[in-house]
């Protein structure tokens, strides 16, 4: 949005041009940051635990890391699927149980391969 101010003073007019820009609120609408799709980060699609591995077994997919993080999974399930686009990379976070402690969750990282960039889409995270 541009918004064109003239404004007279002393029989000079002085002519500024303000450029507002947009703004985007984060879900819990308590900030506001500066919107540019360009910048917008971009995160492959939900995935299921399966799915994961079976991406893992065709080579798009590589594990990086694995580490604690503080958290609960429960211990029912095979844990949750996350994507991830940040320090290592875009990819997806396996939050995993943690036998050991109910205060911390195993992450492991798992980034996209070159050849697993080609075939997954990256969208932003508003679309996930």
């Amino acid at each position: 949005m541009i918004i064109k101010l003239i404004i007279t003073f002393k029989y000079i007019e002085y002519t500024y041009v303000i450029c507002m820009p947009i703004y985007r609120y984060s879900k819990t609408m308590k900030t506001k940051r500066l919107y540019d799709p360009e910048k917008e980060k971009k995160y492959p699609s939900k995935i299921t635990v399966n799915e994961l591995k079976k991406l893992v077994s065709e080579g798009k997919v590589v594990q990086v890391k694995e580490s604690l993080n503080r958290g609960y999974e429960s211990r029912k399930g095979t844990g949750t699927v996350v994507p991830y686009n940040g320090k290592y990379g875009i990819g997806y976070k396996w939050l995993v149980p943690n036998y050991d402690s109910t205060y911390y969750v195993i992450v492991r990282y798992f980034i996209l391969t070159p050849k697993g960039k080609q075939t997954i889409s990256l969208k932003p995270k508003s679309y996930i």
